[in-house]
């Protein structure tokens, strides 16, 4: 989304600027510019949500007196369009109330025409199931802006319940005193380094938190170190990157330390940090020491013993580089989720009148120029200041509260300063047409959502999705339409093609996917946190994998139970290793199988033994788990051993236990050897083909059993979770031979 493509007459500055004009007027949003092809792209919803309002736009003329031909640059009449769309968003960025039912709103204004959906709003024809649109949705076509083809106005806000729930807070700088929100953590992990906190020449012993000899360097000043993870996206996926920072965002050193696949290689690092610490005495729990690594606290349940264990990483310092724990005492982490003051993030909300002049102190000394500051702002100060880059990059991260200027009951109120202000002075007639001009353009107050008709808080549209799509976790309806309307596909044919029959076995409805998922929304969500990240690519192939190894998220009863196996190991000539594996039967959303695939994953978490029996779902008068049966770690076909299992934890615990179903798989997926490495991830980071998610099938349950279904539904995950904006229902894609051809449904829930 380009800036828009016309600047204010006599500036370098693009028309439409955020937040406030060059008169120093509030402006709620950016004029974007449509991106130039054949037909020219629509309008489209920036996230799922409802139409809460929609107005047809009045139809082009050349009428110079008509209220929408103002020209506020000359005296040419310069037509505006007056079409506008209202969605609601509801969202979840974590856990818990401070997280969750995140509700803020998109405005889209300029249109020309409205889509379909649109338009039935607009009519007041539109049922409630009428109003729902999805991301990537058509709105309708940009219009014109004082003459500007091809633009619209877009705007994001929110009332300070949302605001709090999106940032954590809605005043001042993050306090660095305490560690910042642990509901919801994204993006960059940031450490704050108190003054004082010593950096090491080389590297320390993995479990000692005080190095033997003196410090290289001891900061005078606070820092702030940044770990930024590849997580399959950029030209690094995979490599780790460091960036120190100063307080007022400054950064520090020529270059941040880049380290090669460092992401891929967490589980490595923590299981080596733990390894040397003594056998006995207190010792970290990999999982926990994986949590440390990735996010500077605990995000599972796994507590990290001792608290203090060490975190080293090898940071600039002003002057050199070297390195330091950022697990002392006093290092407090926080995360992009907590929108810090040292990226820029400022929240402003100190203009106490209704008007839509900007009176904010605080934005104009992030405006002024700081070595000049004189607390003012003339026009000619302005206009140079808002030509340069890093005056708008800090504009685009300053959310602030002021009235709607949408709002059509408060014209007066709002713009009753231009009649007095000396660089416009607007006389009598020129109020006059003023107002006429605002009226077409704004909406009678009774018709727009409450949280839009008085003051509220707007973000930068670009920089509040780019910050947005760091956050991987799935709200339950989200998480629902991971799930196609079709699951099964026919087991002969060639293309082979999605089962349609109607009824609930092959036509999956969203309410249904809803209640499937629900009790392992959350812990699916923190696993997808944990182990895959942001990517949309591994999402995909991920949540494939995950939903034909569960069933579809099905529970047939009887001996079909949901995170189980179904039928739970027992023998069958179909499958002859269920001889060997037997009640190590696959549990979980990734069907761990083996109990060498048990055992690795107790170790993970340090899962303590259990005592009495072990729940038996077969045959519960003849337990296979004694405190003296043998079980192979693996297919002793392929070299498999036996071992005794007892006294380990109950197998059963991965189906039953919610975050350990999600998490066992999570740490399948990061632990797979394959190519001499691990982490399936380096797969899919790979270029998105039909040869990748075969390979992957390989990896998870050696590629046969649901190839077709994990193909479809990786190809239907593409395009839910990516840019894709194809409409078509149906689409063959080729397989690697010898495999067939598939025919995708894409339809949704």
């Amino acid at each position: 989304m380009p800036v828009a493509a016309t600047n204010c007459p006599g500036t370098s500055i693009s028309e439409g600027s955020f937040p406030v004009s060059l008169n120093l007027g509030w402006h709620g949003g950016t004029h974007v510019h449509v991106p130039t092809a054949t037909p020219v792209l629509p309008a489209r919803a920036i996230a799922d949500g409802e139409i809460v309002f929609a107005r047809r736009p009045t139809a082009a003329n050349a009428d110079a007196a008509h209220a929408q031909n103002y020209n506020p640059y000359g005296e040419t009449a310069a037509w505006t369009d007056n079409g506008m769309v209202i969605i609601r968003h509801v969202t979840d960025i974590g856990d818990g109330a401070n997280a969750t039912d995140v509700t803020y709103y998109s405005l889209i204004a300029h249109l020309s025409s409205l889509s379909a959906a649109c338009g039935r709003v607009a009519d007041g024809t539109a049922t409630p199931a009428q109003r729902r649109i999805s991301r990537k949705d058509e709105i309708g076509a940009a219009g014109r802006v004082y003459g500007a083809a091809d633009h619209v106005h877009v705007e994001i806000l929110c009332d300070d319940v949302a605001l709090r729930r999106l940032a954590g807070r809605i005043t001042g700088d993050l306090a660095v005193t305490a560690h910042g929100r642990r509901d919801a953590v994204y993006g960059e992990i940031y450490y704050y380094l108190p003054a004082g906190t010593g950096f090491f020449q080389n590297e320390p012993a993995a479990n000692r938190t005080t190095p033997a000899g003196a410090a290289a360097y001891t900061s005078t000043d606070p820092l702030i170190i940044g770990i930024r993870f590849g997580e399959g996206d950029g030209n690094h996926p995979g490599d780790m990157t460091l960036t120190t920072y100063k307080l007022d965002g400054a950064t520090v050193g020529a270059a941040a330390i880049r380290v090669a696949d460092a992401e891929y290689e967490l589980l490595i690092r923590a299981t080596a940090i733990r390894a040397a610490f003594p056998a006995t005495g207190a010792r970290p729990t990999i999982s926990a020491v994986y949590d440390l690594l990735r996010f500077g606290r605990i995000i599972g349940p796994d507590a990290l013993t001792p608290a203090t264990t060490p975190h080293w990483r090898q940071v600039n310092y002003p002057g050199g580089s070297g390195w330091v724990n950022l697990n002392a005492e006093h290092v407090f982490k926080f995360s992009d989720a907590d929108f810090p003051h040292w990226r820029g993030w400022k929240f402003i909300d100190d203009d106490v009148d209704d008007n839509s002049q900007s009176n904010s102190a605080l934005l104009v000394a992030r405006i002024e120029d700081a070595a000049n500051a004189d607390g003012r702002l003339t026009r000619d100060e302005l206009i140079r200041q808002m030509s340069l880059p890093a005056v708008r990059k800090a504009l685009s991260r300053t959310v602030c509260k002021f009235p709607s200027e949408w709002n059509r009951d408060t014209i007066a109120a709002r713009w009753g300063w231009l009649q007095t202000d000396p660089d416009a002075g607007l006389s009598a007639e020129d109020w006059a047409t003023f107002q006429q001009h605002v009226s077409a353009l704004t909406v009678p107050a009774a018709d727009l959502p409450v949280p839009l008709r008085g003051a509220h808080w707007h973000f930068h549209p670009q920089e509040f999705i780019a910050h947005m799509r760091q956050c991987s976790w799935l709200s339950a309806a989200e998480m629902a339409l991971t799930l196609p309307k079709h699951m099964f596909y026919n087991a002969t044919g060639n293309p082979r093609t999605a089962i349609t029959t109607a009824g609930a076995t092959y036509t999956l409805t969203r309410q249904t996917a809803t209640t499937r998922m629900a009790t392992h929304r959350t812990p699916l969500n923190v696993c997808i946190r944990r182990y895959i990240g942001s990517s949309r690519k591994r999402l995909a192939i991920f949540i494939a994998q995950v939903t034909l190894e569960t069933a579809q998220w099905r529970s047939g009863g009887n001996m079909c139970r949901l995170m189980h196996e179904w039928y739970y190991g027992q023998h069958s000539s179909a499958n002859p290793a269920t001889q060997y594996y037997t009640a190590f039967y696959g549990r979980g959303i990734m069907q761990l199988t083996w109990a060498g695939n048990y055992k690795e994953y107790g170790e993970f978490r340090a899962l303590p033994n259990h005592t009495g029996a072990y729940v038996e779902r077969l045959t519960p008068a003849s337990h296979r788990i004694t405190a003296t049966s043998r079980h192979y770690l693996s297919n002793p076909n392929d070299g498999g051993t036996l071992i005794t299992w007892s006294p380990r934890f109950d197998p059963d615990f991965i189906g039953e236990d919610p975050h350990s179903a999600c998490d066992s798989g999570g740490y399948y997926w990061i632990s797979k050897h394959f190519d001499g490495h691990t982490n399936i991830n380096r797969a899919c980071d790979a270029a998105f083909t039909t040869t990748v998610v075969g390979r992957v099938n390989r990896l998870v349950n050696g590629g046969g059993n649901g190839y077709y279904e994990r193909q479809a539904y990786a190809a239907y995950l593409m395009r839910y979770l990516t840019e894709d904006v194809s409409v078509d229902v149906t689409r063959q894609i080729t397989l690697p031979a010898p495999k067939n051809a598939i025919t995708v449904n894409f339809s949704r829930t």
